[in-house]
C-alpha cells in the first residue's frame, strides 16, 4: 500500500545507500513480483514503485477513503451564519511528529487575537501528547486547546460534526509528499472546512477551490490560513 523506504528514511533517519534500506527495497520489489497484483494510495506513490523496477500492469490506485459507516452525511457550514461565540478547529489521529502539531499549535497562538473564541480540539493517541502538553503550557494555551485523548467512533463523529474547520498540518518530506491522510478524507467526507499542508500528492488530486492549502512547517500561514476561513462564510462553505 506505501513506500516503505520512504518511511523508514524519514521516521528513523536510515540512510539510502544503508545495507538495511537496500534490504528493504529489495523485498519491496519481490513482494510485488511474486504478488499477483498490488495496491497503492496514490499515483506518485505507484510511480515511486514503478521507479524501482515493478511492474506497471501489477499495480493499481485505491485512493484512501473515509469509512463510508461512519463518515456520511455532510454537514456544509452555512455561509449566512457567521460563528457565534465559538471557532472551533479540530485535528484528530495519531500524534506524532509528522503531522505537525507543534505547527499547529503555534498558529493558534498566533491567530487567537483575531479569531474571538478561537479553540483548538486534538483527538487521537501518539508518541507525543506529554510534550504537546509542556508547549500548550508555554504558549499560554490552556484556555484555548484541549487534548481529548482516544474517543470512542460515535463520540469523536459528534465532535468532528461541530467543527468549524479541521487542520491536517502534516510535515512534508519523500514520504508525506506521496500519501493522502485518512483525516483529510474524512473531513471532507463531512463536509467540515480543511487546511492541508501542500505536498505533491494532495496537490496532484485537490485544487485550491477544494481545499485551503498552507506550506509546510509555516505557523504563521496556518494562521493567516484560519482567520481567513473565520473571517469568510461563504469560502468555509
Amino acid at each position: 500500500r506505501e513506500c516503505a523506504p520512504e518511511m523508514y528514511h524519514t521516521l528513523f533517519g536510515v540512510a539510502w545507500d544503508n545495507p538495511l534500506m537496500r534490504a528493504v527495497i529489495t523485498l519491496e520489489q519481490a513482494s510485488i513480483r511474486f504478488a499477483d497484483a498490488a495496491l497503492t494510495c496514490t499515483e506518485q506513490m505507484r510511480a515511486t514503485f514503478l521507479a524501482r523496477g515493478a511492474q506497471p500492469d501489477k499495480l493499481s490506485v485505491m485512493l484512501n477513503a473515509a469509512d463510508p459507516a461512519w463518515f456520511r452525511d455532510p454537514v456544509l457550514p452555512d455561509p449566512t451564519i457567521q460563528p457565534n461565540g465559538r471557532f472551533r478547529v479540530v485535528n484528530h489521529g495519531t500524534i506524532t511528529k509528522r503531522y505537525g502539531h507543534e505547527v499547529l499549535l503555534q498558529a493558534i497562538a498566533l491567530a487567537a487575537s483575531q479569531v474571538p473564541g478561537l479553540r483548538l480540539e486534538i483527538m487521537g493517541l501518539g508518541d507525543r501528547p506529554d510534550w504537546l502538553v509542556e508547549m500548550i503550557a508555554t504558549l499560554g494555551l490552556q484556555e484555548k486547546v484541549t487534548i481529548a485523548g482516544y474517543l470512542p467512533a460515535q463520540e469523536l463523529i459528534r465532535r468532528l460534526r461541530q467543527a468549524d474547520c479541521g487542520v491536517v498540518s502534516v510535515v512534508r518530506n519523500v514520504d508525506t509528499d506521496l500519501v493522502h491522510t485518512y483525516k483529510m478524507c474524512e473531513y471532507i467526507a463531512l463536509g467540515i472546512p480543511a487546511i492541508v499542508t501542500r505536498t505533491q500528492a494532495v496537490a496532484a488530486y485537490y485544487d485550491d477551490t477544494c481545499l485551503a492549502f498552507v506550506e509546510s512547517g509555516d505557523p504563521q500561514g496556518l494562521a493567516q490560513a484560519i482567520v481567513a476561513l473565520y473571517r469568510d462564510p461563504r469560502r468555509r462553505h
